[in-house]
């Protein structure tokens, strides 16, 4: 064992040195050896390596930017919030949570999908940047903010260090380099120590009793040894201004445009977010570098759901420091705008530096063909049909590329880490994998014939542990055209899976007296339960457990529906509604005939007032909708909370 770690240790620094004698499979023979001898050998924590890369579940989720192309587009955006706002650079780097527990770092995690992220702390304990602060703050406090390389220091040596290093030449840019830095199996302190931290926020887990400014917050993690880069503060008529005078600014790393985000922590509260973004900031993104190539041909690729997209097959050309060598087409009405042709020579962009876009079309010879959609689908040879813009494969069951797409969607949307496409095929292949419900059919046995006695048992594991999932994720996973997670929100608002199965198998729409003013596709839900309704049955009986809490059995909400208007004194809106969800009742966003209660927000303005006034028209049509005040309000929420104490 002792000759083992030492000889661990020798390749380590002979690897750190760019003088490597063996593979990186050679060395993960070795560390897989000393991990299967001695799990706790300290030698695993000094080399950085998992045998699966953890996951850490972020207590405030990473958002993505709303973004926009058009400084009008941000000037109209902050006059309309008025205020002050800080205006800096948006840095093209990997975007990285810091957890201090009572000022010390506890924890690193990426960003990952915005829920989840890939702890990465020890690597971060290798870097050049705060390991404790003095925040004066009990509990947990969050610094956010971007892992870059500079520029200068990258093009001088890094680039030389990555081509030693890497097995397949060297990276192509600072911002892959530094996410391969961070996220690699092993861990190379000469390259870490090179990295930046750049700091854009810091959240306290309990915001109410710390909301000071941004301003303020990026101050105190100056002052504390991080850096946090360049920025104005300016009020809503600057905005325009400052982010012309912060677009000339030379910095040292990569960018891909500007920030706006409002000071107020307060405000940023009363503004909330949509599940995809913060309404209180907005990226001004660059356009990105365009260069000019060939288009040579089309792949048409099968989508989960049938739908056959265009992708365009490029001569390798250089944008932002990556080579393009295939971009998307989006649809037949795209290609008919573009008049795009094979061969044809076409404008190539990565707008926001990240996605390649053809944005015209600038010649072709007379021997250039035009493009056209297949008759038969590339992957099943079924005849396509015509649905607008798109040719669609109704082969759902035979079309392999649509099946091994369900799947995968499925095990993506559940949190099923490592069960991708290449593992989905690899177990189609051999004959044990046809549908969803068979995933949970396959015996830690086969997995390890078909995957390996290493990764096999690791992913049967995987499977098992999420085997319990709330029926929002039961029903979105399931791939359901045109339904994701908010749907499915607003359509189980109203029911349960039971219920939406037992619907599909009876066709009894009383069973769902609400769904028709969900505002969401709700009679494809129910066909597709009807089509999968056995399979889709047996699952939420036998192979998944629905978590979701049972509401109170009796109380003023059970079976309700409450809508809010206007804001709250004691309560966020969305807590409001979260809480009597709690209770047993529904939360639509508007007033209808069947509506019960209608919350007037104490601080509701006069512009807010007109769900009070349709739900005052529909009383004197008949409808029978209490209007309630928060003091109201308070008083039967008291009464409920009570009830579902005792019931």
């Amino acid at each position: 064992m002792d000759q083992l770690e030492k000889e661990i240790r020798r390749h380590q620094k002979l690897y750190d040195q760019g003088k490597p004698e063996i593979s990186d499979a050679e060395f993960d023979q070795l560390i897989e050896k000393l991990r299967t001898q001695n799990p706790n050998s300290r030698v695993l924590l000094e080399i950085g390596t998992l045998a699966t890369r953890l996951k850490f579940s972020h207590d405030v989720p990473m958002l993505s930017l709303d973004k926009t192309y058009n400084v009008e587009a941000v000037q109209k955006w902050a006059s309309s919030i008025k205020g002050k706002f800080v205006v800096a650079p948006k840095y093209d780097g990997v975007s990285l949570s810091l957890i201090y527990a009572e000022g010390r770092l506890h924890s690193a995690v990426t960003r990952g999908d915005g829920a989840v992220g890939d702890d990465v702390t020890v690597k971060v304990l290798n870097m050049q940047l705060p390991h404790e602060i003095d925040t004066h703050i009990e509990g947990r406090v969050i610094v956010r903010g971007e892992v870059l390389f500079d520029v200068h220091q990258w093009s001088a040596e890094l680039q030389n260090v990555f081509q030693l290093k890497a097995a397949e030449g060297s990276t192509s840019n600072p911002r892959n380099a530094a996410a391969g830095t961070l996220l690699a199996k092993r861990l190379d302190s000469y390259l870490l120590k090179c990295l930046n931290f750049v700091a854009y926020d810091m959240l306290a887990i309990d915001e109410d009793d710390h909301q000071f400014p941004l301003d303020m917050r990026l101050d105190f993690l100056d002052g504390v040894g991080f850096n946090v880069g360049k920025r104005l503060l300016v009020p809503a008529s600057d905005v325009a201004g400052a982010v012309a005078d912060m677009s000339e600014i030379d910095l040292p790393f990569e960018t891909d445009g500007i920030v706006v985000k409002v000071n107020s922590f307060a405000q940023r509260k009363l503004l909330g977010a949509t599940a995809h973004h913060p309404r209180w900031a907005i990226a001004l993104k660059k356009q990105g570098e365009t260069s000019t190539t060939v288009l040579t041909g089309v792949e048409w690729q099968v989508s989960r759901t049938g739908a056959v997209s265009p992708v365009g097959i490029l001569e390798p050309v250089q944008l932002s420091g990556v080579t393009v060598t295939r971009v998307t087409l989006h649809n037949l009405d795209q290609i008919k705008t573009l008049d795009l042709r094979t061969p044809s020579t076409v404008e190539v962009t990565r707008r926001g530096g990240v996605i390649p876009h053809v944005e015209r079309m600038l010649a072709y010879s007379m021997s250039a063909k035009k493009i056209k959609a297949p008759k038969r689908c590339p992957c099943c040879s079924e005849v396509l049909i015509r649905d607008g813009a798109t040719v669609r494969c109704l082969n759902t069951e035979g079309c392999e590329d649509q099946v091994v797409g369900r799947i995968t969607y499925w095990c993506r949307e559940i949190g099923m880490l490592g069960w991708g496409e290449e593992v989905v095929r690899s177990l189609r292949d051999a004959e044990v994998l046809d549908s969803i419900q068979d995933l949970y059919n396959i015996s830690r046995k086969e997995a390890s014939v078909v995957l390996g006695k290493g990764l096999g048992p690791k992913l049967i594991k995987e499977r098992d542990d999420k085997r319990k999932m709330t029926s929002v994720t039961f029903l979105a996973a399931l791939g359901i055209p045109g339904v994701g997670r908010s749907q499915a929100e607003k359509f189980l608002s109203v029911c349960t899976v039971k219920d939406a199965l037992e619907l599909a198998v009876t066709g009894d729409e009383d069973l769902i007296p609400c769904a028709k003013g969900l505002g969401v596709r709700w009679k494809d839900i129910v066909t597709f339960l009807a089509d999968h309704v056995t399979m889709l049955s047996f699952m939420a009986t036998e192979s998944v457990a629905l978590e979701d809490s049972a509401g109170p059995a009796s109380g003023p909400f059970v079976g309700k529906k409450i809508v809010f208007t206007g804001r709250l004194t004691d309560l966020e809106r969305e807590e409001a509604r979260e809480l009597v969800r709690t209770l047993g009742a529904s939360t639509p966003s508007g007033v209808t005939k069947d509506t019960d209660y209608l919350v007037v927000g104490d601080l509701a303005k006069d512009e807010q007032r007109s769900k009070r006034e349709k739900a005052e028209q529909y009383n004197a049509k008949g409808s029978s909708i209490k209007i309630l005040s928060e003091v109201e309000f308070n008083e039967l929420l008291a009464s409920a909370m009570e009830s579902a104490k005792t019931s």
